[in-house]
């Protein structure tokens, strides 16, 4: 065995420089991971909901991204599908299926301030006028499939962008 080669149990050989090669590249992959994980998912709060009618709002601050609110709703995806509502604050059933109360179905509306969070909850012209103002929306059972789901992204101009 040469001094620029190393064994290993499986029995092939694999010089230094190529052994660093792979590691540098290891850690560049590691890192690259770390980043795409780490898209910062904004703070957010509970703002309302309406229990068995599959509503509910949560508020994150003003500034935050369009970037950000993708984080979010990735976020939430994962937290519905484990059924760890009580992790976005929603501690009610979100829906009524022939009288029975569950989690089979909702909407979650995101607002970038409370100024409009409340206007999917009265029957009266809220403080921001007609129209949609939520600033991205997840909703789950779609067409009654509890897996089927939806997040969706409102831009600047009011379209909507979906995510997924």
């Amino acid at each position: 065995m040469s001094a620029q080669t190393s064994h290993y149990r499986s029995g092939w050989a694999m010089t230094r420089a190529d052994f660093v090669r792979q590691l540098c590249l290891a850690s560049l992959l590691l890192l690259a991971l770390y980043r795409v994980a780490a898209q910062s998912v904004p703070s957010f709060h509970f703002f309302k909901m309406k229990t068995g009618e599959g509503l509910v709002s949560l508020v994150v601050a003003p500034a935050t991204t369009d970037d950000q609110l993708g984080a979010l709703l990735r976020y939430i995806k994962s937290k519905i599908q484990q059924g760890k509502y009580l992790d976005l604050g929603i501690r009610h059933p979100t829906s009524r299926l022939h009288g029975i109360l569950g989690y089979d179905a909702g909407i979650i509306s995101i607002y970038r301030s409370e100024k409009c969070a409340n206007e999917q909850f009265i029957n009266a012209l809220g403080p921001c006028g007609y129209g949609e103002h939520d600033a991205a929306s997840y909703q789950w059972g779609v067409d009654g499939d509890r897996k089927k789901d939806e997040g969706v992204i409102r831009l600047a101009d009011g379209t909507l962008r979906k995510l997924f």
